[in-house]
């Protein structure tokens, strides 16, 4: 008795990712809104609260978003688009990311 085996790919259909176009460098960051980016690795957030300090010094004017939401932590890991989307609903001008392990 023969035995037809089926070799299929294992990889799953992926959906179309989602592409973002480079902005180009700001000029200034006076008056901008900035997004600081914790993903709850040890004293990220230091780091963050700290760049905020000088940069309220130094540009009274900025403003600033902070973004660490779980749910969006490991979206780096999968092809979970939601980070971007949900940075999107920030409308910030940039955004500064801390990471670590």
């Amino acid at each position: 008795m023969t035995t037809l085996l089926e070799v299929m790919n294992p990889r799953s259909a992926l959906p179309p990712k989602k592409t973002v176009l480079a902005s180009q460098a700001m000029t200034t960051l006076r008056g901008k809104k900035i997004g600081l980016w914790w993903n709850e690795k040890v004293n990220g957030d230091v780091a963050l609260n700290t760049l905020r300090a000088v940069w309220s010094k130094k540009y009274p004017d900025m403003r600033f978003a902070d973004f660490r939401h779980a749910a969006y932590m490991r979206a780096g890991h999968t092809r979970d688009t939601r980070v971007f989307d949900a940075l999107e609903e920030l409308k910030v001008d940039a955004v500064v990311a801390t990471t670590a392990d």
